[in-house]
């Protein structure tokens, strides 16, 4: 628009310095520029000036089509990538969340099981030691004898010292008990052996674990 404005003028420029020449300095100059040719020359740019903004209007139309498809492809693919990323995330929560249900579910069957255990150990030792109580034979009374301190066993399945303290105690870090009741058979290297009888210390935390331990006296 702006190139088409300069081209205007400075032809209207020109067409006036010409006829304020013709006019003033050489009328004989008719002859040889006659009015009508340079009308028409101006014309024929005109034209052509008008030629020229409808194409380039064009062009700038197409590329201005071309820019908003662009734009609308891009927010529709920004769209759909929003939407998969939320989805996405959506189905990692709802993973997650299911995992950590089953979780619990499982560690509240473990509970209810390690109930069952303790409670059928307690009854085991109640009768046990029931069964193992020494009656001394007295005219006057009855002694009782004091509780059991520690259990016997015998090692299999090669099981180590850590392993059996998981077993019994729950926690592998108590092998040191074990260790000072069977010094007389346990190096200090620690090291034990399937078939040797060794005695497991009746403690406050003393349970057995077999869920731990896949096998169980």
């Amino acid at each position: 628009m702006r190139l088409f404005i300069f081209i205007t003028f400075y032809l209207i420029s020109i067409f006036a310095e010409t006829q304020d020449f013709n006019n003033n300095h050489c009328k004989n100059c008719q002859v040889l520029f006659p009015k009508k040719d340079i009308e028409n020359e101006l014309r024929t740019i005109l034209y052509k000036v008008k030629i020229y903004k409808k194409e380039k209007n064009k062009e700038l139309t197409t590329l201005r089509k071309k820019i908003t498809s662009l734009k609308d492809a891009f927010a529709h693919y920004k769209s759909e990538k929003e939407h998969e990323i939320q989805q996405l995330k959506m189905r990692q929560i709802n993973s997650k969340n299911r995992k950590i249900k089953e979780l619990q579910e499982e560690l509240s069957l473990l509970k209810k099981q390690l109930s069952q255990k303790k409670k059928i150990i307690i009854s085991l030792k109640q009768k046990l030691s029931q069964e193992n109580r020494p009656i001394v034979a007295s005219t006057i009374e009855k002694e009782e004898e004091t509780p059991k301190k520690w259990i016997q066993i015998t090692v299999d399945n090669d099981l180590n010292i850590y392993d059996l303290a998981l077993k019994y105690y729950g926690d592998s870090q108590e092998y040191e008990k074990i260790y000072m009741a069977n010094q007389n058979k346990i190096d200090r290297d620690y090291q034990i052996r399937n078939g040797m009888s060794l005695k497991i210390p009746i403690t406050e935390n003393f349970m057995e674990q077999p869920m731990f331990i896949n096998t169980a006296n």
